[in-house]
């Protein structure tokens, strides 16, 4: 994933914006090797809320993810 700064630019960023917009469900891998899946509801610099479908939202910090992709 690429490293973005404090003004949360980066080549990721408008992906990650049109995954909101289009209510997208997106899997993410995790660094211990969990999958998760569910619509992107926010991002900043340092963590992802998602929620999974039928379940409450959560946060995953962003040094735990290891890769994401539509779902």
């Amino acid at each position: 994933m690429p490293t973005m700064g404090p003004d949360n630019r980066g080549p990721s960023v408008a992906e990650l914006q049109r995954f909101i917009r289009e209510k997208s469900r997106v899997e993410f891998l995790l660094s211990n090797g969990d999958r998760l899946t569910g619509t992107l509801r926010w991002f900043d610099d340092r963590a992802f809320s998602v929620c999974p479908e039928g379940e409450q939202p959560i946060t995953i910090l962003r040094d735990a993810v290891i890769a994401y992709r539509l779902a």
